[in-house]
This record gives C-alpha cells, structure tokens and sequence, in this order.
C-alpha cells in the first residue's frame, strides 16, 4: 500500500472532517501527503433592519419586522421584507489531492484489469 492510500483510506471521510476541524482553529498545521489546503470566500447573509430606519422606526417595531421576516422568509423560500446584508467569510478547508490515472492503475487488481480490457475491448468493437 503506498503512503497516500494509508493516510487517505482512499477516501477517508473521518481523517478529512477531523483534518478541518483542525485547520480551522489552526491553519498553519501541516498536512498528511495526499492533502492540500483551499482558501475560497463563503457568502453569509443576515437580514437586517436597513440603518436609516433604524432611527424612524422604534424598537418594537423592529423586533417585530424582523420577526415578520422570519416567518415570510420560512414560509415563502427567498422573500424577505427587510434587506439582505452580504459578508464574505474566507474558510481554509482541506481537500484531497486528485489521483492520477497512473496512480489508479497501480492499485488495479486483477478482477478491475479484466473488467477495463473487456470494456476497451467493446469500445473498439463499435
């Protein structure tokens, strides 16, 4: 088994959540071969109270638009009655290398080589 099938499981799904959980409180940890770190911007949305009614509107009645707007927005998907703020959160996640087709056919048993011949084998035959 070579070092990238140990670590990876071929598709290790705990080792991955636990490797994320582990760059998220420390993004500079070092990363078992097989995995890379991508940095990528998630939108968040927080519907707000626009600021210049705010001062026109008293506390109550903001409260209450935005309870309004939780309940519009629950029952009708995507309708809100008080503006959307957008921020931009950078997230560092990590991710497994791809595997080259080379790499695949390393770990080709002999079950997998007579299936792929015969597939060849049918593609050349149409």
């Amino acid at each position: 088994m070579c070092i990238r099938d140990r670590y990876m499981g071929l598709g290790d799904q705990e080792l991955l959540k636990e490797l994320n959980r582990i760059v998220k409180t420390n993004p500079d940890y070092p990363l078992p071969e097989g995995y890379r770190k991508v940095t990528d911007k998630q939108p968040t949305f927080q519907f707000v109270i626009s600021p210049s009614l705010e001062g026109v509107i008293g506390e109550g009645k903001k409260v209450a638009m935005e309870v309004l707007d939780e309940i519009v927005g629950g029952a009708v998907a995507g309708l809100h009655i008080i503006e959307s703020v957008v921020k931009h959160e950078t997230r560092t996640k990590v991710c497994p290398d791809t595997v080259s087709y080379t790499h695949l056919r390393a770990h080709e048993t002999s079950l997998h080589l007579v299936c792929r011949l015969l597939l060849e084998k049918k593609k050349k035959t149409k």
